[in-house]
């Protein structure tokens, strides 16, 4: 024994490396692409993580520059994957669709007015989607 203390040996250290944390807020797009292609367990995992449902992407993210109107509710929902759909509803993803409605409703109504004096529109005033893929 060369007579060195354990404690001095950087190689028995008793403090632990810490691990690096990821913050969900950064994951949505990784959601969204795994919702995308259909990808269950990504999909699950990502959840579980508490990425939020509510991303979508910008315009300029692929699709030659045109924003893709598909929320991953409708992505999970075109692929008919019940565990990913059920696990979006978990999480609220719905919640887009009840703002969008009660919004529509209050736009036909002439109660949302902009500054102008002009009716906002909510997101074209219809919910739902194309029957096609938006990448068509």
């Amino acid at each position: 024994m060369t007579g060195k203390d354990d404690d001095d040996d950087p190689f028995f250290s008793d403090e632990e490396e810490e691990e690096e944390v990821i913050d969900p807020e950064t994951l949505g797009g990784d959601l969204y692409s795994a919702v995308e292609k259909n990808e269950t367990e990504s999909c699950l995992d990502y959840l579980a993580m508490g990425v939020p449902v509510d991303w979508m992407p910008a315009p300029s993210d692929g699709n030659n520059n045109k924003a893709c109107k598909w929320s991953m509710l409708d992505w999970a929902a075109y692929h008919g994957n019940v565990d990913i759909v059920e696990s979006l509803i978990a999480q609220n993803a719905q919640a887009s669709y009840k703002e969008a409605k009660v919004a529509d409703r209050l736009r036909k109504e002439g109660t949302i007015r902009g500054s102008t004096g002009g009716v906002v529109s909510a997101g074209g005033g219809r919910l739902g989607h194309p029957q096609t893929n938006p990448h068509n």
